[in-house]
């Protein structure tokens, strides 16, 4: 499979995630409290950023295996999409209606 057909898969996923994010949180969050809460999302995702290059180079210094960083990463990635789906942000029950504000 070329390297290619690869990154458009990638990439085609990640623009569903983030499109799908933002319906969310357009949906759930008070519009009156809707740049706050994109303003702070935004801050942790940046700030998320450094840390995380301090700490893959700390971890490729150390043990000296990139594919097993990757792996980690990739776990963590997992990890938290399982704790997605198994909060209370995979149901209904949060949603809010736009036309009623």
């Amino acid at each position: 499979m070329s390297i290619s057909v690869l990154w458009a898969l990638i990439y085609g996923i990640g623009t569903v995630n983030m499109v799908s994010w933002f319906v969310l949180r357009q949906r759930t969050v008070p519009p009156q409290m809707l740049g706050r809460v994109v303003a702070t999302t935004r801050m942790i995702a940046f700030m998320s950023i450094p840390v995380a290059s301090v700490l893959g180079g700390v971890l490729e210094q150390r043990w000296h295996n990139m594919y097993l960083i990757i792996a980690i990463a990739g776990g963590l990635r997992l990890l938290v999409g399982l704790g997605a789906l198994l909060s209370p942000l995979n149901s209904a029950a949060g949603w809010r209606n736009p036309a009623d504000s």
